[in-house]
């Protein structure tokens, strides 16, 4: 009886080979010369282990709940502070009137304008409409004037500026 080999080593570890191959019928060598040297030591060629990446991932679908009226109002409610002052007159011989004003936007962070909207609200415990018509005519007209324009502005946004 011919004598056995011992079987190949076993892989090292993190290494993983392809499955054995056949023997070659006829014990002829595969077609284009010598056997591989791996195969011609009587060892597997084994590529390389690819490196184990994490992929898992949480996808959190579980339904949001829905706002109420109070969260919608002030999500979908946006303020603009504005100073109107007396402009400069052109002449330096007139004076400055309410008729020509001055209009500037400042541009405070969204909680500031909810406390000096508060601070107005409670002062004097008038609506706006009585407050407004404490004014001057031509303070009022500029308001006025500067809440048309506001009103144009905003019908003539495009959906996506909303």
């Amino acid at each position: 009886m011919a004598s056995a080999q011992p079987p190949p080593p076993p892989p090292a570890p993190g290494r993983q080979g392809p499955p054995p191959r056949p023997p070659v019928p006829g014990g002829q060598p595969p077609a284009g010369g010598n056997r591989p040297p791996a195969q011609a030591s009587g060892h597997q060629f084994m590529p390389p282990m690819r490196q184990q990446v994490n992929s898992t991932r949480v996808v959190d679908i579980t339904p949001q709940a829905l706002p109420n009226a109070a969260t919608c109002r002030r999500n979908l409610t946006s303020h603009s502070v504005f100073t109107i002052k007396k402009a400069v007159p052109s002449n330096p011989r007139e004076k400055a009137t309410w008729a020509r004003a001055e209009v500037v936007e400042e541009k405070l962070a969204r909680s500031e304008i909810a406390k000096q909207i508060k601070r107005l609200n409670e002062r004097r415990g008038e609506s706006v409409a009585e407050k407004k018509s404490s004014l001057q005519p031509f303070q009022q007209g500029q308001i006025s004037n500067l809440l048309d324009d506001l009103a144009t502005r905003e019908s003539n946004r495009t959906p996506a500026e909303h």
